[in-house]
């Protein structure tokens, strides 16, 4: 059986205006936890043509995250992740019987 691969598409990222222009905090400790970014996006397969993937385990990861953050995928493949601080981060997708995509 061949496994097919995830493909997180349809990424958007967004962040108050004033928020790109703010300069970072001195410390680690000092950084929001929280703030009003999201992501959104759909978990499809890298078939021909691409298939919504239901209950894949999105995890968002960064240094600037603590603790990290999560979705699962709704029947369409669609998930979003709230209250986001800005920063840098690794979205990952994992579905048993998938080949894990970051």
């Amino acid at each position: 059986m061949k496994a097919a691969a995830l493909v997180l598409a349809v990424l958007l990222w967004s962040v108050p205006a004033g928020a790109a222009q703010a300069q970072p905090p001195r410390d680690a400790e000092s950084r929001p936890t929280s703030g009003t970014g999201s992501i959104s996006g759909v978990v499809v397969t890298d078939e021909t043509p691409p298939q919504p993937v239901r209950r894949a385990v999105v995890t968002l990861t960064g240094s600037d995250l603590r603790p990290s953050r999560g979705a699962i995928s709704d029947d369409e493949g669609r998930f979003t992740i709230r209250n986001l601080p800005a920063g840098r981060f690794v979205l990952t997708a994992m579905r048993p019987s998938f080949i894990t995509s970051a």
